[in-house]
């Protein structure tokens, strides 16, 4: 029972005597009058006395609810802890443990085991041909080997790889020197580059023998009525050789052509009527062919 509940039933104790303490008085004989007066100064004293018990109650009851120690026990964030001392030889006692529920220590997970990054770039060599040697195809093959696995290539072409990373590709040149660079790229992707110098020199055209073209010379007409009177000479001469008709009453030149072939018109003014006389058609080598020719011109 707390204080102040003993302080309301004292209280109430005290009135109900000072209730029937009118019956005690009127049996002994005293005076109405009296008799109310004794009674309401009970009562007085009784209301006041009650008031102090109550007053008292509440104030150990204040005291009570904040005190530290009823702060500390009534705490629900915290859990208890109970200290166990171990009897051991040594002086330094053992650390404080907890008998409620414990949290596991930690077990270390282990890793998955990870894949190895390939960061390292190809290999790539040129074994074909050699770094600045002088070829005569226009169409040339380039050869070497990397690592098997990766592409090979130059520029947007793509070269044949076996497995063993053999690689060869073959690349049209341009007259003089080229630069074939190739780059090589693994499954990760890593590049290897390299280069070679290869010089293009395109051959001579083959020189033509010279025709073996034998002087030849024909005459067409032989004669001619016309005025003034003239003739065609044409044959076969060595290209480019000049080519002479002469006669004592006309002459002309002209040169081979390529084919060997040559022509000449020849006109004969001064030729007298009727007779015949001599023409030579000659080369610059000597050859030579005699005609004749009559003029059938009236003076």
């Amino acid at each position: 029972m707390t204080l102040d509940d003993r302080g309301r039933r004292a209280a109430r104790n005290l009135t109900q005597e000072v209730k029937d303490a009118p019956l005690l008085l009127m049996e002994r004989g005293v005076p109405a009058a009296r008799v109310r007066d004794q009674q309401s100064r009970l009562l007085s004293f009784a209301g006041a006395f009650a008031a102090v018990v109550l007053l008292v109650g509440l104030t150990l009851v204040q005291v009570d609810l904040f005190s530290p120690q009823r702060e500390t026990s009534t705490t629900s964030d915290t859990f208890p802890v109970n200290t166990v001392t171990t009897r051991t030889t040594s002086t330094t006692e053992a650390p404080p443990t907890t008998t409620g529920d414990t949290v596991p220590a930690a077990v270390p997970q282990s890793t998955p085991d990870t894949v190895p990054v390939d960061d390292v770039a190809p290999d790539l060599s040129i074994t074909f041909p050699e770094n600045g040697a002088t070829v005569g195809e226009k169409s040339l093959r380039f050869a070497g080997t990397t690592e098997p696995g990766s592409v090979v290539a130059a520029g947007p072409y793509l070269a044949d790889v076996s497995e063993d990373g053999q690689w060869s590709i073959v690349l049209l040149l341009n007259p003089g020197g080229n630069l074939a660079s190739f780059t090589s790229t693994d499954a990760a992707g890593n590049t290897t580059e390299a280069s070679v110098s290869v010089i293009y020199e395109v051959p001579a055209p083959p020189k033509e023998e010279p025709l073996s073209i034998t002087f030849t010379a024909f005459q067409k007409w032989g004669s001619c009525a016309e005025s003034p009177p003239f003739d065609e000479f044409f044959g076969m001469a060595k290209p480019g050789t000049k080519v002479s008709v002469t006669s004592s009453f006309g002459s002309a030149s002209t040169t081979a052509a390529g084919n060997g072939e040559w022509y000449v018109k020849v006109f004969f003014e001064a030729a007298p009527y009727g007779e015949a006389f001599e023409v030579k058609a000659r080369d610059d080598f000597g050859n030579k062919a005699i005609f004749e020719f009559t003029s059938l011109v009236a003076k």
